[in-house]
Formats: structure tokens, sequence, C-alpha cells
């Protein structure tokens, strides 16, 4: 049903360009960022799942603010490169001042943590890259978009399968659109739109232009400690009568309602697990009590909460659990470590995708400029690179010997280090080879 009316309101609405979306001397005011979550118009039923569950469920919340806040720390900077692979920092005042200050309404932090966000829990980020009327600025602001908002509209079939080598963006995408109250749409050229997605491997319909969610693939596992923290709040709050009592003298006159609540008024007032209040009661009648509630700890709900925080760690990229989970002797024994192995899994992977794609995106990388993370600023990782050094070191001093060995050719030595090759090879003598 909600289909059928999205697809006759997109023939109504195609061409709107609604009063939201006002410019003003190249001042843009995207009113529609402070309602649009007061009208439920989701045109992905799965991002619907998953922002409710990231709402609600911390084990899912927890580890991907987590990457999040370690990711959007991490600085850049604006490099190009030699023809033997040499970095050479360059200026780009423009780009430079719009990544430090993105908009009027997030810092450079925020907006970073937001978009890794989106990223690891939908498995994409649409960011409007907007530039004021008359502006010669690359672009005067960079605004995140509601991802459950968004559709992609191809420019030709859009149930067709699609071919994973075709740049999407310059053939097969007609626009983005934006879909937020019930009848108010904007379609945003794809030029004007920075799409940061994870690998998807599923072709059909479409779906290739959009990433596919890490933490979709560990929905039942969220599902499962929602519903657990559900049966312990209506266990906790509406389980109703815990126990009765009961007349246990076969004998006795059975209690009219008048003495009945004079047993329940005394018990409530001056009894109960409470300061100042008694744990026993004594009564003259010979009553009896039968626990008619079920016992919580019987339901294992907290052991079976932690093995699915497992399967939702491994399911993000691999967080390692020790990070979140209260074990701080092995935390304190292996925290450098650990914190190495979530750099490795998923901040430096995420970051580098991320950089390289606005490299692109902002029309930089064919002019070989490219905004790329520094990680010299990373204490945990400055181990790493050290290694990385002493290792490098080591290759090269051995090819060298090599080379005075006559084993290898100069080229070799070179495309070894990461260099580009000379062409010439440099190829020892043959003659004094034999000679020696």
């Amino acid at each position: 049903m909600e289909i059928d009316l999205f697809n006759k309101l997109d023939k109504i609405t195609d061409n709107i360009t609604t009063k939201s979306f006002r410019e003003n001397g190249g001042n843009w005011n995207p009113s529609y960022l402070l309602n649009i979550f007061g009208n439920q118009t989701s045109t992905t039923k799965s991002d619907t799942v998953l922002l409710d569950m990231f709402n609600s469920v911390p084990e899912l919340s927890a580890p991907i603010k987590y990457c999040a806040n370690l990711a959007a720390k991490i600085p850049y900077k604006i490099v190009s490169y030699t023809n033997t692979g040499e970095e050479i920092l360059i200026k780009l005042p423009d780009i430079d001042a719009i990544l430090k200050n993105p908009n009027p309404y997030q810092s450079s932090t925020n907006f970073l943590r937001t978009t890794f966000i989106n990223y690891m829990l939908f498995g994409d980020n649409f960011t409007n890259i907007h530039k004021g009327v008359g502006s010669m600025k690359f672009a005067s602001y960079l605004y995140i978009l509601p991802v459950k908002y968004v559709n992609i509209i191809f420019d030709k079939m859009q149930h067709d399968k699609v071919d994973p080598n075709v740049d999407f963006r310059d053939n097969y995408i007609k626009y983005y659109q934006l879909k937020y109250g019930i009848n108010n749409v904007k379609n945003i050229a794809p030029k004007d739109i920075s799409h940061f997605k994870d690998s998807q491997i599923n072709f059909d319909d479409g779906q290739y232009a959009y990433g596919q969610s890490r933490a979709f693939s560990a929905i039942m596992a969220t599902k499962t400690i929602k519903e657990g923290y559900e049966a312990k709040y209506h266990f906790y709050i509406n389980r109703g009568a815990w126990g009765m009592f009961t007349n246990n003298d076969p004998d006795g006159v059975i209690l009219d309602p008048k003495e009945k609540q004079r047993v329940l008024d005394d018990f409530k007032y001056n009894y109960g697990a409470k300061e100042g209040r008694s744990l026993f009661k004594f009564m003259n009648h010979n009553m009896q009590y039968q626990n008619i509630s079920p016992d919580f700890g019987s339901l294992n709900i907290n052991e079976n909460n932690e093995a699915d925080f497992r399967a939702i760690c491994k399911a993000i990229g691999g967080f390692p659990p020790s990070l979140l989970m209260d074990n701080r002797v092995a935390l304190l024994r292996n925290g450098a470590e650990t914190l190495k192995q979530l750099y490795n899994s998923i901040i430096q992977p995420m970051v580098d995708d991320y950089r390289e794609k606005q490299s692109v995106d902002f029309g930089l990388a064919k002019k070989n400029q490219w905004i790329v993370p520094d990680y010299s600023k990373i204490e945990v990782l400055q181990e790493n690179l050290s290694t990385k050094e002493d290792i490098l070191t080591k290759q090269n001093n051995r090819m060298l010997s090599l080379y005075n060995a006559g084993l290898v050719t100069g080229d070799e030595v070179l495309e070894s280090q990461g260099l580009k090759p000379t062409g010439q090879g440099y190829k020892i003598n043959e003659t004094d080879n034999n000679e020696n």
C-alpha cells in the first residue's frame, strides 16, 4: 500500500522544487532537517528497522559509536604524488575551509561522526555538495542527508541487472531523490551528491548502487537483544501479582474482603525490601504464600545477550568485544593490541575509503590531488609504523645485497621499494659476472 502511494506521488511530484530549499545570496536554509523525523514516509523498510534498533539497543549502537568517534578524530592532509610515488603536501584553501567547517549546524568532528555512523549502520551516507548561487567556491556547504529518505533514481531501467563496471554517476543515475513529509520531494543531481557506501554483492534490482549494511547481517541477534530487554521491562513493570496468600487451615474461616484489604495494606506499608521496613511478617491466620511469578534468572537473558553482542561485533567488521565488555584485566593487559586490531580491521579501511571517495567526488583525483588520513598523530599506531620501517629497511638491505651480487637488476631494486622503474633495466654486466 505504501509503495503504491509513493508510485502515485512520484508522478505528481517528480518535477516539484519545494520552497523548503531556498537560496539567498549563496545561503541555503535546509529547513527540512528540522522537521524531517516528524513525517514518517520511510522508503526503505530495513533502514527504518535499523534506525529503531540503533536507538533502542546499546549492544548495536555502542560499538558503532565507538568506531565513529575514533574515525572522526583522525586528521587529514592534502597531498599530491610525484612520478616516483613521493608524497608532497599541498594547500587548497577552499577544500580545507569546507572540511573544517562543513555547514552551520555541525562541527567537522560531528559531521564525520554522523557520516561514519550512517556508513556502518545503513551501508550508505549521502552528502549534498551544495554550491551557493553566484559563489565561485568549490562548495558553500556539505549537508548529510537522512539515509532512510533518499532513493536513487536510475536514468534507464531501475530494476535491470546492473553491470558493476559502469560508472553510475555518469551513466545510470538520473538523480538522487530526497523524500520528506507526505508530498515533499527534492531531486538532486548526481554531481551534487557524494555517496559513500559499503561494499555490495547484490546485483539485482539496482541494489548495487546502494551499500550493503553490516548491521543488518546481525539483525536477528539485535532483535533478540531488544526482545530480551522488553521481556525484562515487562517482567518487573507489568508482571502482575508476584504470588498469593492462601488460608492453610482446613477449618479456618475465609477472609472477608475487608480483612483481605487490611492484610494487603499492612504488607504494602510496613514490609518489603525497602529501608525502614521488615522483611518478615507475622500473622494471626494460618496462611501460606504461593509464588505465581516465573523466575527471571531462568530466562538466561544476560547470557544470551552476550552471545548476541559478540555476533553484532563480528558483523560490523570485527569489533573487539573486550573494548566494551566489563573485562578490565584483559583490556589492561592487551589494550594496545586490541585497539590496533580495531584500527586495522575497521577504522583504517573505512577512513581510507572515505577520503579517497571525497577526493574523487570533489574533483581532486583527476588533478592528482588527494585528501588522505594522517595516521602519524594516532599514538597506538606508531609502533606499527616503526615495525614496518624496520621490515622495509631489512628488505631494502637484502635487495641491495642481491644487486651488489649481480642477482637482480636496478629496476627490480626500485620496484621492491615501491618506486617507479626507469625502464632501462640497469642490468649487471654478464661478462663481469662470468669472470667472477
